[in-house]
């Protein structure tokens, strides 16, 4: 299995203000649930958003929108089911 990682922000600037750094394997909490994204899209507003013309918290990610899977639920959570 690859391992996992993610992009990460810590300020807006160049694209160089983005890292990679492993992702932290996490039970869900309450109310939350674990999603393996297999893919993101990137698109104009992301790029925006990482040079500072769109202001966001920090830190942040990348990557507005995703396609993946369920792959944990934590308590209470009824409306997904983990493989979807």
């Amino acid at each position: 299995m690859n391992p996992l990682i993610k992009v990460r922000m810590d300020a807006a600037g160049t694209p160089d203000a983005m890292r990679l750094e492993p992702v932290e394997v996490q039970a869900p909490g309450p109310g939350q649930v674990w999603l393996e994204q297999t893919a993101i899209g990137v698109n104009p507003l992301d790029v925006s958003q990482r040079k500072g013309a769109v202001a966001i918290d920090f830190p942040s990610g990348l990557g507005l929108e995703g396609a993946g899977r369920v792959a944990a639920v934590g308590e209470g959570v009824t409306n997904v089911a983990v493989g979807e």
